[in-house]
C-alpha cells in the first residue's frame, strides 16, 4: 500500500471517500486522500480530483486529471465533456486527440435520455470542427432545460445550416435564448450581426413575433 503522506491506512476506496468528505473544507488534506487513493490504482480518484478542479474553474489542473484516469480506462462521458467544453471556452485548447477519439464512439443522437449530455456533445462536436455532426443533437438538447447551454451553438447551426435546415430567424431566435453561455459577450456579438444586416426592425418585438416560435423550434 502506497502511503505518500502518511495519512491512516486505509483502502484505495476509503481514501476516494474520505478525501471527498474532506475536501470542501480542507482542500490541501482532501487532495492528499485523493492523491493516495489514485497512487493505488484507484483512477476514479484522479476523475474526482478533475471534477473537483473543473467546479473551481481551474481547467488546466482538472483536464490534466480527467484525461489521467480516462487514459487509465475510466470514462464519465458527460462530466469529462462538461471540464472539456469549460475549459476550451477559457482558453484551454489540450487533449484535442483524446476528445477527438471520444467523439468517434459518442452514441446516437437517438439513444440518449440525458439532455445535458446530449447538449455536451453537440458543443464538443461543433467547437471540434464537426458542425455538421453537431446540429441534430444540438437541437434535441434544448427541449429540456439541462440543455440550455446549446442555444448559442444552434444559433451557429441554424444560420449556416450546419445539420439542420438554413434558417435566419430560428438562428436569431436562438442567440436571444441563449443562457449567457459561452458568453454574454459572444451572444450579443451574434445579435448585433442581425442588426447591422437590418434583419432586426428598430421597434420589432421578440416577444410578440417569436414567443411561439420557440415551442416548435424544439418539436
Amino acid at each position: 500500500m502506497k502511503n505518500p503522506y502518511n495519512l491512516e491506512i486505509l483502502t484505495p476506496v476509503e481514501y476516494l471517500v474520505k478525501g471527498l468528505q474532506i475536501i470542501k473544507d480542507n482542500e490541501e488534506e482532501g487532495i492528499k486522500y485523493l492523491l493516495t487513493s489514485a497512487e493505488n490504482n484507484y483512477v476514479k480518484a484522479y476523475h474526482a480530483l478533475g471534477m473537483y478542479y473543473a467546479f473551481n474553474k481551474d481547467y488546466s489542473t482538472a483536464l490534466n486529471y480527467i484525461f489521467k484516469s480516462y487514459d487509465n480506462g475510466y470514462l464519465d462521458l458527460k462530466e469529462l465533456l462538461y471540464a472539456y467544453i469549460n475549459a476550451y471556452v477559457s482558453g484551454h485548447r489540450s487533449h484535442k486527440k483524446q476528445i477527438l477519439e471520444i467523439l468517434e464512439r459518442v452514441p446516437s443522437v437517438s439513444s440518449i435520455k440525458d439532455y445535458a449530455l446530449i447538449s455536451y456533445i453537440g458543443i464538443a462536436l461543433f467547437i471540434m470542427d464537426k458542425k455538421y455532426e453537431s446540429g441534430p443533437y444540438l437541437k434535441k438538447a434544448v427541449r429540456k432545460e439541462e440543455g440550455l447551454d446549446a442555444y448559442y451553438y444552434l444559433g451557429l447551426c441554424y444560420r449556416h445550416g450546419f445539420g439542420v435546415d438554413k434558417d435566419i430567424e430560428y438562428s436569431y431566435t436562438c442567440f436571444r435564448l441563449a443562457n449567457d453561455f459561452p458568453s454574454r459577450e459572444l451572444i450579443e456579438k451574434e445579435l448585433n450581426k442581425y442588426k447591422r444586416k437590418g434583419f432586426i426592425k428598430k421597434k420589432w418585438k421578440y416577444k410578440e413575433r417569436y414567443a411561439k416560435k420557440k415551442r416548435k423550434l424544439i418539436d
